[in-house]
């Protein structure tokens, strides 16, 4: 196992100021923190660390912990707390900017009564709150765990919808070790909650996980990115060695097996989990991550039969990866070769025919600086993206006044469409048509001046955006591209942008900030037309009058008409931007500089004042 890959356990002692029914609650001394750095020191200092204990953050030396591991290049640290001392907020804030740090915090229940009687402890639930609440204002990510007990098994999605308002969006439930196992299965506990998990709104973005219970319990969950934080020995029944997901599932306990209807053993079969777990193990193997959309590529790269050394030559990846790529695919089924001939058992799913709705899109806003795209030019952006995306999954849109979640949402290649956008009266119209359509698009009013509310943090796939030209704006938007992306490798951010003019001294502030951020650019193509209005060519068709107009007598001019005068005539150019292992936000938090250009910029075109100071600058 590579450094990066593993995660220590880090049991720093002591007992729970807690004391939950459900477990036995060990008065243990507090290690002292020499043994502590003792123990870090001859593991290498592992770069993901799970501090643990009875409760971490009662230790007297818990900051000097947390700096310590930290100042060794731990890249992530898991801190499993009741959040007691976090309510307090000379406590809490001395942790503010520790971003490293990923909350794991215990909630039994969506109540003072229910919490405090699993706790065991009176006004435990109030302090628990109280450090959420701090917790709010960081940029951390905080994981809810909520244990499954009698005592609240019929309260869980309230817990879920409880703490929702406070931004939190990543619930993991689990079986403590002293659970009856009868009670969950035989009872039927879990057939509740995997229908009320299911009812949940989809605007809401939560993500339910599993420490503990097996994944084919919750087929349609999709997410377990916290699976195995307790790192307890589990098994597995016989048809688990067909699943392609056992890499990922926590299996059964001992105790639990044996209460387990069999029938409910499902093994995953599908194409995406097998290259997931293709994925994990190309990975564990090779130099090089390999994103998903990468293997998704390959195998369709080949999906009738070619040479070998025709495939290599086109895919142009080193033989040695390769090798390994295609091996992993061929162990899950995915590839079959038969002596110089390879073949991928993959189908790559048709995109539906292109919905053109431009004709129901609205009038520019110059205050915000739209411009309308003409949909020839959409549509081979759509092309371009849906090739690129051949998984699809989660796409958000940050700006939307082109009907581009439309005409993408209509092609069935993405699960799901989001998009955020400003302007109330774009959302109420791509609402009707997404609802007309039955497309799965959700729209949240948002002002991208605000942070992202957190439950939307690092949730989707790809991004696209149409940011404004003027630098600030760009940094702007690609930085909330970047907060809603999770945190993977070679994720896609498409963004639509052209500078004030088209020439290369204004894109090069455009490239120091691209670099800034971490982002790899894959591709600038594809420039599109902003549309002109009918009514605007036919109002100045003839050369002379266009010029007597702009020049001349434009006093009299709206402000609409100043905006397209201007505007129209440039090329919008789509960005293909990739992160990185050092793809970062270069703007977070609140933004209240100017994101788009200060000077009018009809009025810098055309007011003889304004070219006469640029050409002393000159």
């Amino acid at each position: 196992m590579s450094k990066s890959d593993e995660v220590f356990v880090l049991d720093i002692g002591g007992k729970d100021n807690n004391n939950p029914i459900f477990k036995e609650n060990k008065n243990n001394a507090f290690r002292e923190l020499k043994e502590i750095k003792q123990e870090l020191k001859k593991n290498n200092f592992p770069e993901k660390v799970i501090i643990s204990s009875g409760e971490p953050t009662i230790h007297p030396n818990f900051f000097k912990i947390v700096a310590f591991i930290i100042g060794y290049g731990c890249k992530s640290i898991i801190l499993k707390t009741n959040a007691r001392m976090l309510s307090y907020s000379e406590f809490s804030n001395r942790l503010k900017n520790c971003n490293k740090i990923k909350y794991f915090i215990d909630v039994f229940g969506p109540d003072e009564e229910i919490h405090d009687k699993i706790s065991n402890s009176e006004g435990s639930f109030k302090q628990a709150i109280s450090g959420i609440r701090n917790l709010s204002s960081f940029d951390n990510e905080v994981n809810i765990t909520i244990p499954i007990v009698n005592e609240n098994n019929d309260k869980l999605i309230d817990t879920i919808n409880f703490l929702e308002d406070y931004g939190i969006s990543n619930f993991l439930f689990y079986l403590p070790e002293t659970t009856t196992y009868d009670f969950f299965y035989k009872e039927k506990i879990y057939h509740n909650l995997k229908e009320n998990i299911s009812n949940l709104p989809n605007e809401t973005l939560i993500q339910v996980g599993f420490e503990n219970i097996p994944l084919c319990v919750f087929p349609e969950n999709s997410y377990y990115g916290q699976k195995n934080i307790l790192l307890k020995k589990r098994v597995y029944d016989e048809k688990c060695s067909e699943c392609h997901k056992k890499t990922l599932c926590p299996g059964f306990s001992k105790e639990e097996f044996q209460y387990v209807d069999k029938m409910i053993i499902k093994p995953f079969t599908d194409i995406k989990s097998k290259v997931l777990n293709s994925q994990i193990r190309i990975n564990k193997k090779s130099t090089i991550h390999i994103a998903l959309e990468e293997i998704y590529k390959i195998l369709f790269h080949f999906t009738e039969e070619k040479n070998i050394w025709d495939v290599i030559y086109e895919l142009g990846y080193p033989i040695p990866l390769f090798l390994i790529i295609i091996e992993e695919l061929q162990n899950e089924g995915l590839v079959e070769i038969n002596g110089d001939k390879i073949k991928s058992q993959a189908k790559k799913k048709k995109p539906k025919e292109i919905i053109d709705q431009s004709d129901k899109r609205l009038e520019s806003n110059p205050e915000v600086c739209q411009l309308l795209v003409s949909h020839e030019d959409i549509e081979k952006r759509i092309n371009y993206i849906t090739e690129t995306c051949p998984g699809g999954g989660k796409m958000v849109l940050l700006g939307d006044d082109d009907f581009l979640s439309i005409s993408l949402a209509s092609t069935g290649l993405f699960d799901e469409i989001w998009v955020f956008e400003i302007d109330e009266r774009i959302i109420d119209k791509i609402n009707l048509i997404a609802k007309e359509k039955n497309l799965p698009i959700t729209c949240v009013q948002h002002d991208l001046r605000q942070k992202i509310p957190k439950k939307y943090l690092h949730k989707f796939d790809a991004a696209y955006t149409d940011s404004p030209y003027y630098p600030n704006g760009f940094s702007l938007f690609i930085s909330r591209c970047i907060d809603l992306l999770k945190k993977d490798l070679h994720l896609h951010i498409f963004s639509s942008f052209s500078c004030e003019m088209p020439i290369m001294d204004d894109e090069l502030s455009v490239q120091d900030i691209i670099n800034e951020m971490g982002l790899f650019i894959e591709r600038k193509s594809m420039p599109a037309n902003n549309i002109i209005p009918s009514y605007l060519a036919e109002k100045y068709s003839l050369f002379a009058k266009l010029n007597e107009i702009v020049f001349k007598n434009n006093k009299n001019l709206s402000q609409l008409d100043k905006w397209y005068l201007a505007a129209l005539g440039r090329k919008e150019f789509l960005f293909h931007f990739l992160t990185t292992k050092d793809t970062n936000p270069i703007i977070n938090g609140i933004f209240e500089e100017e994101i788009y250009y200060e000077d009018i910029p009809f009025d810098f075109y055309t007011n003889p004042k304004t070219v006469k100071n640029l050409n002393k600058i000159k």
